[in-house]
């Protein structure tokens, strides 16, 4: 305790004394700043060698000292070598000055003051004033700085300290922009052709993005007369000089070569030329105009007509390529017309041949065909029958066989041109027509020759059977019959026509479907004998007649390998008019070489007078049907109209609708009552007779 005592003694003696004489060690006061640091009395920083510490202010102070002693740019390696504390300090320290200060900006490990870049600025804007351009990237380059912050600082500063205006990252003086855009005017004002925009860059120096914008702005306020298309400038002196040649040589010519639009730099040249002439046709390397093609129909038309054939080349100029020529061909309507199939047909690209030559070719090969078929039949019987008598019995010896080959009367192609040239005057010099058209008929012209080998053949072993003339006389006969009673149809539908144009197409389209069809059917049966057409389902012309109700496929490729009129065979099975039907009736007759017969009144009142007897009898000796043949035999009286018997509601109907109006009531009524009934009593049909007796209609 007394040890105690004497030393509060000694404390209180210390203080009461002259603090100035008091003296702490180095210890004691490294010892009393850690411990007031413990106690968060005092916030101090020491340098890297411990020796000395900051505050924090003191560390502002310093860094601010730095920053002025550098001119207003300092990094933070300088300050760390100048401050001798650790760095983090020194980096945070500056985030915050430069969070705290508008003044101050830390960016990239430096710290920048606001008046450091006026500085700059200024240097740098009167260097510009001097060059006229600088880019953002040479200013960064210069400065030090990234991109982005060099274009922030010059945005900030543009219009006080910068007097120039910024366009795609680059800074530009009015006086240039002045100077640059007067001289891009001038450049393009005299430029009489399209320019490529690279290609004055490279001339100008000038980059292309000024260039762009400088034009489009002096064609908006008219200072330059011009298009500016992507990156090509077209001067308006050149597209008025481009529609003018275009113009003149279409309307001259009548077509446009797309490889001479091209060289005026019309990338679509058609859709350019509809603008002008809308009629305009497309073809694969010209455009020509509507007036052309009309040309060329009335060059097919005339050679239908005169059953010919024409050349293409001699209708369109020497620089028109043959396919297009081809394109053009198939435009015309005599190549897809519906209504007259196969009138004409393409040959060669270059070359349009109508039915009617091609028809009157494949007859002479016919007339070949059979001349050579007759003596290569005697032949080849010849040949077998000598083989019959040569053979050897003997078992080991081998047997020879005469080979029967159809085609091996079949010209080659070759002498398939030969033939022609000696019979057709027209086709004379005409080699590659010729060619063309031995290459389209080839084939249609070795089933000739097949066929009337076959015929040859087949005709020596038939022997005694029908001839072709009798055949012929037949069908001549049976279809003047029908030819004329069509005629008097004909004649009937008129005058029903002009009382009940319903009822009269209803009529109609029952003769189509019956008397024509079975005219029809008398011309395949013709064929399939005559020319030994092998017609399934087809009849004779001596058999019981059954009727084909549509052309099928089978039978067309049939007609068009066997014979030469197909086409007008075709196109018969193909009308619906009456009127139509029978005057195709003589197109058809020249075609089978056959006269036809013309129609007067003596003839036809002996075929209604045939109809009418033939009508008689069939009510006398009918079983069924009894009322329907009576109401038949009104309608023809009444109407003159002979038609096939049928029992379709519409026809019945259609007739009694006719009768009503010239036929008594009561008779009307009994007839019609008559046809309802499933089955007729004695009675009902002893009324029927007597009224069909008593001619009560």
């Amino acid at each position: 305790m007394d040890e105690l005592r004497a030393l509060q003694a000694e404390l209180a003696a210390a203080q009461r004394g002259d603090g100035r004489r008091l003296k702490l060690s180095e210890h004691h006061v490294v010892d009393l700043i850690i411990k007031m640091q413990k106690l968060g009395k005092v916030e101090l920083i020491y340098t890297l060698d411990a020796k000395a510490v900051l505050t924090p202010k003191q560390l502002n102070r310093e860094i601010h000292d730095m920053l002025l002693r550098q001119m207003g740019r300092v990094t933070l390696t300088d300050l760390y070598q100048g401050i001798n504390v650790d760095i983090s300090y020194i980096e945070n320290e500056c985030k915050a000055i430069a969070q705290s200060s508008s003044d101050v900006s830390f960016i990239g490990g430096e710290l920048i003051a606001e008046w450091y870049l006026d500085g700059i600025m200024e240097d740098m804007n009167e260097a510009l004033q001097a060059t006229g351009h600088v880019t953002m990237g040479d200013l960064a380059l210069q400065y030090g700085f990234t991109v982005e912050f060099m274009a922030s600082v010059v945005a900030s500063r543009l219009g006080s300290i910068i007097k120039a205006e910024i366009k795609s990252n680059t800074l530009y003086t009015q006086s240039f922009v002045a100077r640059q855009g007067a001289r891009i005017r001038g450049i393009f004002s005299a430029i009489t052709r399209p320019v490529a925009l690279p290609e004055i860059v490279a001339i100008s120096g000038i980059d292309e993005p000024t260039i762009a914008n400088a034009i489009a702005h002096f064609i908006e306020c008219k200072s330059l007369n011009g298009t500016l298309r992507g990156r090509e400038y077209v001067p308006q002196i050149f597209l008025d000089t481009q529609r003018r040649l275009i113009f003149d040589f279409f309307t001259s010519n009548g077509y446009l070569p797309y490889s001479m639009a091209h060289q005026l730099h019309i990338q679509r040249p058609f859709d350019y030329l509809k603008k002008d002439f809308p009629d305009a046709i497309a073809l694969r390397n010209i455009a020509v105009s509507h007036q052309m093609l009309l040309q060329v129909e009335s060059a097919v038309d005339e050679a239908i007509q005169e059953q010919s054939w024409v050349d293409g080349r001699s209708i369109f100029p020497a620089t028109i390529s043959d396919s297009d020529i081809s394109e053009l061909f198939s435009k015309c309507s005599a190549l897809k017309s519906t209504k007259k199939p196969n009138s004409a047909i393409q040959i060669d690209q270059v070359y349009i041949a109508s039915s009617g030559f091609l028809n009157s070719v494949l007859e002479k090969f016919h007339e070949h065909a059979i001349e050579k078929a007759d003596k290569a039949a005697l032949d080849i019987i010849q040949l077998k029958t000598q083989h019959k008598d040569n053979k050897n019995p003997r078992k080991n010896q081998k047997k020879s066989h005469t080979v029967y080959d159809p085609l091996s009367i079949v010209p080659f192609k070759e002498d398939m041109e030969q033939l022609i040239l000696s019979w057709l005057e027209c086709c004379h010099d005409e080699d590659e027509f010729v060619g063309g058209l031995v290459n389209e008929i080839f084939q249609r012209v070795a089933d000739i020759y097949e066929s009337a080998l076959d015929k040859a053949i087949h005709a020596i072993h038939r022997g005694g059977s029908t001839t072709k003339h009798d055949l012929e006389a037949l069908f001549e006969s049976r279809f003047d019959t029908l030819h004329v009673q069509l005629h008097c149809l004909q004649k009937g539908l008129q005058k029903l026509q002009n009382v009940a144009k319903e009822d009269a197409d209803v009529i109609q389209e029952h003769v189509m479907t019956s008397t024509a069809l079975i005219l029809c059917n008398l011309v395949l049966s013709f064929v399939k004998d005559v020319f030994e057409v092998p017609l399934n389902n087809v009849a004779s012309l001596n058999d019981t007649p059954i009727l084909v109700k549509t052309l099928s496929s089978a039978h067309i490729s049939l007609l068009e390998k066997h014979t030469s009129i197909a086409s007008e065979i075709i196109q018969l099975w193909s009308i619906r008019d009456l009127g139509e039907f029978i005057i195709y009736l003589s197109t058809l007759a020249n075609a089978l070489s056959m006269p036809l017969q013309k129609c007067d009144r003596k003839k036809e009142r002996a075929v209604q007078t045939a109809l009418k007897n033939d009508l008689d009898q069939r009510i006398h000796e009918a079983k069924a049907d009894l009322p329907v043949l009576i109401l038949h035999a009104m309608f023809l009286n009444v109407t003159n109209l002979a038609i096939d018997i049928t029992t379709k509601d519409e026809v019945i109907s259609t007739m009694l609708n006719a009768l009503r109006s010239h036929i008594p009531g009561h008779v009307l009524n009994l007839v019609q009552e008559s046809i309802k009934k499933d089955e007729l009593t004695d009675k009902d049909k002893q009324k029927l007779l007597a009224l069909a007796d008593a001619k009560q209609f």
